[in-house]
């Protein structure tokens, strides 16, 4: 029930997020990861539903580095201010 209740509740931010600040792309990590089996089916149905006007389908998509995305992205930070 709770997952259930969850999934809704990330459904309609996402939804915000994409709207308000028009993304390319939403990358889901970290702990929610953890659970993608349970959740990604049916998120992914509730933001897609009809009705909505997005460009294209593939804007949410889960990480594959599981948990340590942020870790590999925080690591990247000096190389990137290195080569530009």
């Amino acid at each position: 029930m709770k997952l259930a209740i969850f999934t809704i509740e990330f459904a309609i931010g996402l939804k915000k997020l994409i709207v308000l600040y028009n993304t390319e792309k939403i990358i889901i990590s970290g702990r929610i990861y953890r659970y993608k089996e349970y959740v990604e089916k049916e998120l992914l149905e509730k933001v897609y539903a009809t009705g909505n006007f997005y460009r294209d389908k593939n804007i949410i998509v889960f990480s594959d580095y599981y948990e340590d995305s942020s870790l590999i992205g925080a690591a990247l930070f000096p190389i990137v201010d290195i080569l530009f």
